[in-house]
Parts: C-alpha cells; structure tokens; sequence
C-alpha cells in the first residue's frame, strides 16, 4: 500500500492536478489544499489533497465504475502495492477512518478529473466533511 509520501515523490513526475479540496473535522475547517494529486493507477484513482504537506486526506477510488456518476464509494481496503490508504492527516497526528464514504462524479468520459464530497468517522471518533473539485 501507498502512503501520502510516496504519493508525494511519485507526483513529481505526474501533470499537475488542478481544483480545489477543503475539509473540516468536528465543523472546523483543517484544510484548504495547496497540493492536489488524481491519478488512475489501473484498478484505482489515488486521491490527494494537502495542505503545507502537514495536513493531508488521501483515499482510493475503484476505476471500473460504470458512467459518470454520482457514485458513493465506501470504505475498502486492499494489500496491493498501488493502493492508496484513507487517512487523515493532522500536524503530527495521523488517523485512518472506522468507517466513511466518498460520493463523485466524474467530470467527464475522459476521467481526468472529480467531483464530489466525504464524509469519515476517524478511529478517534471525531467526523471529517470534505468538499473537491479536482482535475488534471
């Protein structure tokens, strides 16, 4: 499985991703993105926004979704090396979700970009709200 740093070394190499990401834990605002990533790595969308690479949600999206959309994704997990991890991202504390979901669409039949939101319940119990519109 991928972590947001290998993300991170990898993206160097990527056309850059373009959009907005905002996220808000409990109601209060953690992230607005200043580091975008979307990318299909084959059976998976990695997905990445960031902020001053101290705040972070990373998630990964199965690419054989049928049409455009709205698709809701919960929750997965798989031990394959080009998986990315759902996680959450605090200054130095970083949480993985007990359950949650990502609802998007695709921006267009090209899949080159996302639009969407998600909700997380962290294994800290505390609630995570993302907005995204994000394209490459």
């Amino acid at each position: 499985m991928k972590t947001y740093e290998d993300i991170k070394k990898l993206s160097e190499e990527q056309t850059a991703t373009e959009g907005k990401f905002t996220a808000s834990r409990d109601g209060k605002l953690f992230l607005k993105s200043d580091f975008l990533f979307f990318a299909n790595w084959g059976e998976d969308y990695a997905v990445i926004g960031s902020q001053k690479n101290e705040r972070w949600i990373t998630f990964s999206l199965p690419t054989d979704l049928k049409g455009l959309g709205p698709h809701k994704v919960p929750l997965y997990e798989k031990n394959e090396s080009l998986f990315l991890v759902w996680e959450v991202r605090f200054e130095e504390e970083r949480l993985k979700l007990k359950s949650g979901s990502v609802t998007f669409t695709f921006k267009d039949e090209s899949r080159n970009g996302i639009a969407g939101s998600l909700d997380f319940v962290l294994e800290d119990d505390s609630k995570v709200h993302g907005d995204f519109n994000i394209w490459n």
